[in-house]
Parts: C-alpha cells; structure tokens; sequence
C-alpha cells in the first residue's frame, strides 16, 4: 500500500487546518475548481478544492460552494479509501465539508448520500442506511444509486437490483426534460447491476447489462464480455 511522504503529508494536514498555507498554484476561485476537476489524484483534488473553499466569497453562486463542498468531500473519501494517509483522519474532514453541504441545502441528497458512504466507512451500518434513506426522498436517480452501491458492497444484491431499477426508471423521465445523469453515470449503474445479476446467477441479464454499459463506454463491462 502507498503511503504519503512526510512532506506531503504535512503540506496536506495544513492545507485542511489552515488553507492559506496550502498550495497556491490557483488564484481564483473559478481556475481552482478547474484544477480540481482537471486532477485524478484524490491527494491533489483535496489541495485545489481547499483553495477554492480559501477563495469563495458570498458573490459568488452558492452553488459552486456547494459543488467545491462536494468535490472535496469525494476526494477525502477517495484518500481513505486508497490508504495512503491513515494518519490524516480524512474522513472527518470529509463529514465536515458534508455538514456544512446540508446546513446551505438541507435535506440535500449528495451531501446525504456523501454522509452515508462516511458512516459505512467508519461501520455504522445502521447510520449508513439512514443517510441513504433519507436521501431518496428526494427521488433523484442517483441517490437510489448510491443506495444501490451501499446494498451491493453489504452483498443484498436484490435490494441493489430494486433500486437500480428505480433510479433508470427516475432518469428515464429527466431525459425527458434533457435533465439525466451523466452517461458515465448511468454506464456504472448498468455495471453494477450487472454484478448483482451474476450473484444471483442471472446469466442473460448480467450479459445485457455488461453490454449496455459497454455501449456507454465503460471499459471494465467491455472487458466482461469479451
């Protein structure tokens, strides 16, 4: 497993407890959420997001604060997933940029969904599944897929099954009004699905759904069917 260098550790740990000490390679608040989104790396999408957050005024739309909240929160949750900065505590600052989300939109789904994946991480299971139930309540597609992500990584493939079923039919009606998910979005839940059909030995049913998601573009279905 990858561990940060001690250098970039501590350039890490200041960013999140003192922003201005963090990198400045952005200087405004527009060109850091570009840098944030141009980056792969979970450890440079946290620097750039935190200068975005460092440089944010209340002139500035709301919802790219929200946006700015989110992406970082990803990114923290990324780095504890990759392991390479156990000693950071990522997700608690995580779980923070997502309470400061719902105090701006309460009740909003991503910064729900977002405190449900912290909650399963840290094995609050029960927590985990309040945040995504509440969530849905929203009937956005992709917070049934989220849900749907949490179901399939607990193994309750039916349940996973169910909710992606809900979230196509959800975005169905958005594209309607030319507002649905992302293709690469929708490509992942095809994925998944696909993976909770072959636990449950559904064979033609995980080829189609390989098949649609490799329409989409996702290598890893591609590959499946080979």
């Amino acid at each position: 497993m990858k561990r940060l260098s001690l250098f970039v550790f501590s350039v890490l740990t200041l960013t999140l407890s003192s922003p201005v000490l963090g990198a400045s390679t952005c200087e405004r608040f527009g060109d850091c959420i570009q840098q944030t989104l141009n980056h792969a790396n979970p450890i440079d999408r946290v620097l750039y997001a935190t200068q975005a957050l460092k440089r944010w005024t209340p002139d500035i739309p709301e919802r790219d604060l929200l946006n700015v909240l989110k992406l970082r929160g990803e990114a923290l949750i990324a780095l504890h997933v990759s392991g390479e900065a156990p000693d950071l505590d990522a997700l608690s600052h995580a779980k923070a940029d997502y309470e400061r989300f719902l105090q701006q939109a309460p009740g909003h789904w991503m910064a729900l969904s977002g405190l449900g994946r912290i909650a399963e991480l840290q094995a609050n299971l029960s927590d985990a599944l309040q945040y995504f139930d509440q969530a849905i309540k929203t009937q956005q597609p992709l917070a049934y897929a989220a849900r749907a992500a949490f179901y399939g990584r607990q193994q309750r493939w039916k349940e996973a099954i169910a909710d992606i079923n809900q979230s196509l039919r959800l975005d169905e009606r958005y594209q309607k009004r030319e507002m649905g998910m992302p293709t690469s979005e929708r490509a992942d839940i095809y994925y998944l699905r696909a993976q909770a059909y072959g636990q449950l030995k559904q064979a033609l049913d995980e080829r189609l759904d390989f098949e649609a998601a490799c329409k989409l573009g996702h290598a890893m279905a591609c590959k499946a069917i080979e």
